[in-house]
């Protein structure tokens, strides 16, 4: 394993303190904005009384904030843009296409909805909140994940939202509103995951608490699964948007799987991480390489085409969350970094968040070419 890491290091550069427990972060894809990115907080109360805690309203017991940074330049490297006080985040993801030339970010929450905000740049760059769908009646419904159909199709907007009670939700956005047009109950216990198949958004994959990683086509309501090969809780998964049938999927049964998804009876290779795998993100530019956030294990870079590691970050000392590539390129990224200094070097632009010690970090990771 060693020969692979030394094609490849993180090299950290600032980290922030997010105040409450941080779980998710997400760079903005969108051409002129990609030296934006997000970060979600959740945090529980910490009531001593669970009966007076469980009396009060949800918004205090499941709290968070939705931090907006812009990345700088050396030494600053990145600066706080806005913070909204908000109830706790499961998951965010943003559009990956402007949606009638808006940027649109969407958000999981521990109140068992997902938000919409808009990326408005007026005399400053700033959040808008445009609206809200519950997924659930109940109070004790959170939702978990979510993904948005805009990788590659052009037509109509869906986001897929997955929740603690185990239903997958498949919802329109047109002109600023939500509209859920179907609901399936698939899961017997936590939905920890969703996504869908970029090449065809008819199809979504998810995976949670029971093991179970189910293939929905909505065209047809055929349901295809796998539970012979995670034996943990499925906590993550992403289609490549390069590779068409590339599908990756992570477990707290610290294992990465690799799935080509014409045959999804057995992966073509499995992985170990050394830690429970809470999420993993496909390299957004060429699609080759992936980062997990692997809980007790901090952050890894995988090669995707060799299956195998080549870096890892360790510089959080708590369970690691979120990570997300930028989608900047390498002249971009020239204008933030001194590239001089890493000589003839494939540089990428990574942040990470953990739990616990409430600490987001942006890091440089540096592969031969």
């Amino acid at each position: 394993m060693q020969e692979f890491w030394e094609m490849a290091q993180f090299i950290k550069k600032n980290i922030f303190n997010t105040e409450l427990n941080a779980d998710s972060v997400e760079w903005c894809p969108i051409e002129n904005y990609r030296n934006f990115f997000i970060c979600g907080t959740y945090q529980l109360s910490k009531s001593e009384n669970l009966k007076d805690a469980k009396k009060k309203n949800p918004k205090e017991l499941r709290k968070g904030h939705l931090y907006l940074f812009q990345l700088a330049q050396e030494p600053e490297i990145f600066k706080l843009v806005e913070r909204i006080a908000m109830v706790g985040i499961l998951d965010c993801k943003w559009a990956h296409r402007p949606i009638a030339n808006n940027i649109f970010l969407a958000i999981a929450t521990a109140l068992g909805d997902v938000r919409i905000f808009k990326l408005q740049d007026e005399s400053t760059v700033s959040l808008k909140h445009v609206c809200t769908h519950k997924l659930s009646s109940s109070k004790t419904t959170v939702a978990l994940s979510l993904d948005w159909s805009t990788g590659l199709n052009e037509s109509d907007v869906k986001i897929v939202i997955s929740d603690s009670e185990g239903f997958i939700t498949l919802v329109s956005f047109a002109d600023g509103q939500i509209c859920e047009d179907c609901k399936w109950k698939l899961h017997d216990f936590h939905a920890w995951i969703v996504a869908f198949n970029y090449w065809n958004t008819n199809v979504f994959y998810s995976g949670g608490d029971d093991c179970q990683l189910f293939i929905y086509d909505r065209r047809s309501d055929k349901v295809g699964k796998n539970d012979k090969v995670h034996t943990a809780g499925i906590t993550s998964m992403q289609m490549n948007l390069k590779k068409e049938h590339s599908l990756v999927s992570g477990s707290y049964d610290e294992k990465v799987a690799f799935w080509d998804v014409r045959q999804m009876k057995t992966p073509k290779s499995l992985i170990s991480t050394g830690g429970g795998v809470w999420r993993l993100k496909w390299e957004p530019n060429e699609c080759s390489d992936l980062a997990a956030a692997c809980m007790h294990n901090g952050f890894l870079a995988i090669d995707g085409n060799n299956c195998s590691i080549i870096a890892e970050y360790k510089e959080h000392s708590s369970l690691a969350y979120g990570i997300d590539w930028s989608s900047l390129e390498q002249r971009e990224i020239s204008d933030y970094f001194d590239i001089e200094t890493y000589g003839d070097k494939k540089l990428h632009v990574l942040s990470m968040c953990s739990f616990y010690d409430n600490l987001l970090s942006i890091a440089i990771l540096q592969k031969g070419l």
